[in-house]
């Protein structure tokens, strides 16, 4: 954990944070750390956040939970912070990736190639995070049985998008049907 201490409860606690320079950590519902940031007057970020609802960043709206500390050298401690993060998990955290990465798309033969069993593919191709996304809605449940058995998903997000965390968030899944698209879909949104 990078800034320990305690856990504030987000509206409520950010109105009161100090006046002063710091890094900050945000947590979404789960307590999965989603964004290190830092600021030269905490409470200003704080209450620019609280009254946009992250209007600059929406993907900051999961916030549940926050730590902060106050330093002088708010830069520098933030960047070690998502250093620190970075080794352990080999990925930044999720929010600290510009919006446009996930929009990123793989060279052809590296996408996701959608199949219902061996040599019968339904001929749904991901190139992208957002797009991986989009197939998980509205391919057939027994796709996603056959990919989700087979650790295709978790081996395809890891190797190719390199997002490890995620890869085993989805590894984990070990639903059927219906369960298991509502999982995935949810896994993805995290």
């Amino acid at each position: 954990m990078p800034i320990t201490g305690k856990l504030f409860v987000w509206e409520e606690g950010a109105k009161y944070a100090p006046e002063e320079p710091g890094v900050y950590v945000l947590y979404n519902k789960d307590r999965d750390l989603i964004y290190v940031g830092g600021s030269a007057n905490i409470r200003e970020t704080f209450a620019h956040y609280l009254e946009t609802n992250f209007s600059g960043d929406p993907r900051k709206r999961g916030t549940k939970y926050y730590r902060r500390k106050s330093t002088l050298e708010w830069k520098k401690r933030a960047i070690e912070l998502l250093n620190e993060y970075n080794q352990k998990h080999g990925e930044l955290p999720k929010l600290n990736v510009p919006p446009d990465l996930l929009k990123k798309e793989v060279r052809h033969e590296w996408g996701f190639y959608f199949y219902e069993d061996i040599d019968k593919s339904l001929f749904e191709v991901a190139f992208t995070l957002e797009d991986f996304r989009e197939k998980i809605r509205t391919v057939p449940v027994s796709s996603l049985e056959f990919h989700q058995k087979r650790g295709d998903f978790a081996r395809w997000i890891h190797n190719v998008l390199r997002k490890t965390l995620l890869a085993e968030r989805i590894g984990k899944i070990n639903n059927n049907g219906e369960d298991l698209r509502r999982e995935l879909l949810n896994s993805l949104l995290k």
